[in-house]
């Protein structure tokens, strides 16, 4: 019993040790791939986010 708890402890130590050297550098901050339909959508929600954002300042100013 002793020699099974003293492999285990072993086995879960050197797994712990192990990370650090099987894991991949982080992914380069500037590399995020954009194809046209992405930025299509991020320029249609800009403008509707405009839209509404004139819209609202429009019945803000008629109001007072």
């Amino acid at each position: 019993m002793k020699n099974l708890f003293f492999v285990f402890t072993a086995i879960i130590v050197l797994a712990m040790c192990s990370t650090d050297v099987f894991s991949q550098p982080p992914p380069d901050p500037q590399a995020i791939p954009l194809d046209p339909v992405s930025w299509v959508l991020l320029a249609s929600g800009g403008a509707i986010a405009g839209k509404k954002y004139y819209d609202y300042r429009k019945s803000k100013n008629t109001e007072e």
